[in-house]
């Protein structure tokens, strides 16, 4: 058992939850975990996934076809967002910002939007390269 205090994200027949103790978990709708990510995630920010079709080649099985390769993200009060793979949980980056990460993270067409406690929105380009530039800046 574990501590959650941020709201599960679903997608297809899979649950992803961020624990308060630091993990990411992926289970089924039954509850079966799938996998398990011990990942320093401490916080309050909610798993985001990006379920538009076409985003990556990858397919993911158990999500359907109208889910390619998926991408959660997860913020964290160290001023961190962690990108994994929706398939098995395996890191992928950890992104650091200028302060730490209460919010939720929003991803839409391979782009995380997320606020800070350094009073910015950042917008971050997850399919390019380089550091994340808070919204409506130029690099």
């Amino acid at each position: 058992a574990c501590s959650v205090r941020a709201s599960a994200t679903t997608a297809g027949e899979r649950v992803f939850i961020a624990s308060s103790s630091g993990e990411l978990l992926s289970v089924d709708m039954a509850g079966k975990l799938a996998w398990r990510q011990v990942a320093r995630l401490h916080g309050h920010s909610s798993p985001a996934l990006d379920c538009a079709a076409g985003q990556t080649e990858l397919s993911v099985p158990g999500f359907g076809a109208q889910y390619a390769a998926r991408v959660v993200a997860v913020g964290a009060v160290d001023g961190t967002i962690h990108l994994f793979s929706a398939a098995d949980g395996t890191a992928l980056a950890t992104i650091r910002l200028g302060g730490a990460v209460f919010s939720s993270c929003v991803i839409c067409a391979g782009k995380i939007v997320v606020g800070c406690r350094d009073d910015k929105v950042y917008c971050i380009d997850i399919l390019a390269s380089g550091d994340a530039i808070p919204a409506g800046t130029s690099p």
